[in-house]
């Protein structure tokens, strides 16, 4: 957005894939991002029928991948909109109507005075923006070790056979956990019912507050700060 008007350039590459105009292109994007998501659902399903020795049915294994789709697509969605968020700012959707009527330019860029002006503040917007999200890469990165801990150390006081599984084991319960709720099996006793209650609550709580925590350490974003209950 300067002065003279706005520039669309780089919104204008995203919808000539993404539009309704062009169903092939959004198809080949689309589809293998929600592939990935399945895929990734499938492979904890399989990994808890495992641990529980193929005693899932198949209305639990459907139930289950359902929970594991939920789970994965709002933690992927926290992230992506915290560590994004410089970004999405600058979207034309969330600005107010004074910028929204700015005529648009991009058809101008073939001019020399035009094409400088971009240019300038394209330099200026990427420099912001991209600060911006390396420090929101840093409070996620700072977040996710702190995830690691809470759930190492409540397993290790609450859940026994934590102590007694082997170090690759505790390892993959570890990761498979940042993004789902993965308790330690151990035949529905206490402590593996405590343990799903805290991941629970860890998870959720940990999925709304990065998005927060990512706004208020934020330079600031005034347009992102008036959606944050519909983001």
């Amino acid at each position: 957005y300067t002065s003279r008007g706005r520039y669309l350039y780089f919104y204008s590459i995203s919808r000539s894939i993404l539009s309704t105009k062009n169903w092939q292109q959004s198809l080949l994007f689309t589809a293998p991002v929600a592939f990935s998501f399945f895929t990734a659902a499938f492979k904890f399903v399989t990994f808890s029928n495992v641990i529980q020795k193929g005693a899932l049915l198949m209305k639990q294994k459907c139930t289950h991948l359902v929970y594991f789709l939920l789970l994965i697509f709002a933690k992927t969605y926290s992230i992506f909109l915290s560590l994004n968020m410089p970004a999405i700012e600058e979207n034309i959707f969330l600005q107010n109507d004074l910028y929204k009527n700015k005529q648009e330019l991009s058809n101008f860029l073939s001019d020399e005075i035009y094409r400088i002006e971009f240019n300038v503040q394209r330099l200026k917007t990427l420099k912001t923006v991209s600060e911006a999200i390396y420090v929101n890469f840093v409070v996620l990165l700072l977040v996710q070790i702190v995830h690691v801990l809470a759930v190492s150390v409540q397993a290790w006081f609450f859940v026994p056979r934590y102590r007694q599984n082997q170090f690759k084991s505790n390892l993959i319960f570890l990761l498979g956990n940042i993004f789902v709720c993965l308790p330690i099996k151990d035949d529905r006793s206490r402590s593996e019912q405590v343990q799903t209650i805290f991941l629970l609550v860890l998870l959720t709580f940990e999925t709304v507050a990065v998005f927060y925590l990512c706004l208020f350490i934020s330079p600031s974003l005034p347009h992102i700060s008036g959606h944050h209950a519909y983001l």
